[in-house]
């Protein structure tokens, strides 16, 4: 991971404790529950949404009594404004639980999860037409793996990673598929001499896989939250991100930033009290070791924190908030932070009021600025919530933009040509031009006056070379530059 973050100077990330708010739902829709006609439990769910705002949202239900002997994988899709049927990703004689969903360069989704009868890992893909057989992947003669995993980087290769019992201790296994290579063998991430947990995956723009775990360490009930990447199949040494013996560090949720920084969130516990945790905290790296930890959250019992960083560098992250009092009875906070010093905004709780309960959070954001929050309830309802955050993003009453807005070209990276998209709230003298890293123009896509609306351009790379090309637009006193990525 060196040669990704080396060149990037210390990220100076401002340390502040969030204030305390009333539940306050601001810009944000209506929660929605995508669980129609459908009583049964919910317990875990997954959630991914496109560029262009497309979501694929994602959970398990479980047929009761018992519920654990019969669970199934369903299927929402969110197209503009309206919500696709439930679709079953698998049978109703399935036992599958734990869903993840990751989207290739098509905007197609990958889905993997654990199967409770054999205790295995399977695979399935969308690919445009059906979905794929289900295929084993952990293929483990243990038959104990569990909370799978999955990313999809840039030249589509699929990243899995889960858990599974080798040998009386759980260890962190890791494996990939690409259409040129096949699937890789599976790979030992985590210290065989101790538990690996919890793991999570993401792909930075380069291809470099960066996998966060927890290791549990003596005392019993002690966890730390460690880190590994690997480039081109070599593996770095383990990083151990946390060392506070006092506090058990569990569930970190990992993402990557524009510029391949990775940024991790987990909760802590006060040892030796462990039926709460404490406090959300975050790391990242800058550039020659891990900072912090800061502080996000740390004054009422905070559990199960989930990160995202869109395009403009700004991090998302939603948790439950545990009420002390109604025992596993939560809402659902979210924040927001620039990843160059900016200040946090207040938390802003999201889910239905306490009596309903919220748990396991889940957030990401499409390329407009919208952000998408999908969590579970224990009113076995999947509630789904949105806002847009960046000013003028967001569409008028007849459809057109509130203010200017340029959003991240797709496919990206592309071969040879993308699409670059833009928003403008009136009518505007407008200049779309493209820039190599040494700043000289290679194209202009636009000059001229538009009408106001959503536009778009073309870009076509057919005689550049592979590399890394910058976008600007010009559009009145609004100007702002995008990075995208031309692999051959």
């Amino acid at each position: 991971m060196a040669h990704t973050v080396a060149m990037i100077a210390a990220l100076p990330f401002l340390l502040l404790n969030f204030l305390e708010t009333s539940a306050q739902t601001a810009g944000w829709s209506q929660p929605v529950n995508l669980k129609v006609n459908d009583t049964r439990e919910t317990e875990f769910v997954a959630m991914a949404v496109s560029p262009r705002g497309k979501v694929f949202a994602l959970w398990q239900s479980n047929n009761q009594p018992p519920w654990a002997l019969r669970a199934q994988i369903f299927l929402r899709i969110k197209d503009g404004r309206s919500w696709s049927a439930p679709i079953a990703i698998t049978d109703t004689g399935s036992m599958d639980r734990t869903p993840d969903v990751a989207l290739d360069r098509s905007g197609n989704p990958h889905v993997v999860f654990g199967e409770y009868a054999s205790s295995e890992i399977f695979y399935t893909y969308f690919d445009g037409t059906r979905w794929s057989p289900r295929l084993n992947v952990s293929e483990t003669p243990s038959g104990e793996s569990y909370f799978p995993r999955i990313a999809v980087d840039d030249s589509n290769t699929v990243h899995m990673v889960w858990h599974d019992n080798v040998l009386g201790s759980y260890q962190v296994l890791y494996r990939s598929f690409s259409r040129a290579t096949g699937w890789s063998r599976i790979s030992v991430v985590s210290d065989s001499a101790r538990h690996g947990d919890f793991p999570r995956i993401a792909v930075d723009h380069e291809g470099t896989v960066h996998i966060t775990y927890t290791r549990r360490m003596p005392p019993e009930g002690m966890f730390d939250v460690y880190y590994r990447s690997c480039i081109r199949g070599l593996w770095s040494p383990i990083d151990r991100i946390t060392f506070d013996d006092s506090l058990a560090s569990n569930y970190p949720c990992l993402a990557i930033d524009e510029r391949g920084i990775p940024v991790i969130v987990w909760t802590q516990q006060h040892l030796p009290r462990l039926d709460f945790n404490n406090g959300v905290y975050y790391s990242t790296h800058d550039g020659s070791g891990w900072t912090g930890p800061y502080v996000l959250k740390d004054t009422t019992e905070s559990a199960n924190p989930c990160l995202f960083i869109d395009n403009h560098n700004t991090a998302h992250v939603v948790w439950t908030l545990v009420d002390r009092v109604v025992t596993h009875v939560g809402s659902i906070l979210y924040s927001s932070g620039t990843l160059d010093g900016g200040e946090w905004t207040p938390p802003v709780s999201l889910s239905l009021p306490a009596s309903v309960g919220a748990y396991r959070p889940v957030v990401a954001s499409d390329s407009s600025g919208t952000v998408h929050v999908l969590w579970r309830s224990f009113d076995q309802g999947v509630y789904y919530t949105c806002r847009s955050t960046l000013d003028g993003v967001g569409p008028r009453s007849d459809g057109g933009p509130l203010g200017f807005a340029l959003e991240q070209n797709y496919p990206n990276p592309f071969n040879p040509s993308t699409t670059i998209r833009y928003g403008l709230p009136s009518r505007s003298q407008v200049i779309v031009a493209v820039f190599n890293t040494l700043g000289q123009q290679v194209s202009v896509l636009q000059n001229g006056e538009q009408d106001a609306g959503y536009l778009e351009v073309k870009f076509d790379a057919q005689n550049l070379p592979s590399g890394v090309y910058f976008y600007r637009i010009q559009a009145g006193s609004f100007v702002e530059t995008k990075r995208m990525l031309l692999i051959r």
